[in-house]
């Protein structure tokens, strides 16, 4: 799956290169992404739903991550910032 892929990869860039931790990534990743897209497949909700679903995607990730690994602020923008590359790598290749 490309987005978990890509999140891990902004992740291992960033440092986090714990096995324990890239695991959880992708697990966490298969589990938001693909309750994302039922949602949206059943709602058919358009950009403002994409957008609230987004937010809570990044805030169940930090939360998992965080259970892992600690709270912090900079867990909190890497989290959004691997959600945002995988969205608009998303957004170029497929839209």
């Amino acid at each position: 799956m490309l987005t978990a892929v890509i999140e891990i990869c902004v992740f291992i860039l960033a440092g986090h290169r714990d096995r324990a931790f890239i695991g959880l990534c992708a697990a966490v990743n298969l589990m938001t992404n693909l309750a994302l897209n039922l949602i949206l497949s059943l709602t058919g909700w358009g950009y403002a739903g994409i957008a609230v679903l987004e937010i809570l995607v990044v805030a169940t990730e930090y939360v998992c991550y965080a259970a892992a690994v600690g709270r912090s602020g900079k867990l909190l923008l890497l989290t959004f910032a691997a959600n945002l590359a995988s969205f608009l790598i998303g957004v170029i290749l497929f839209w």
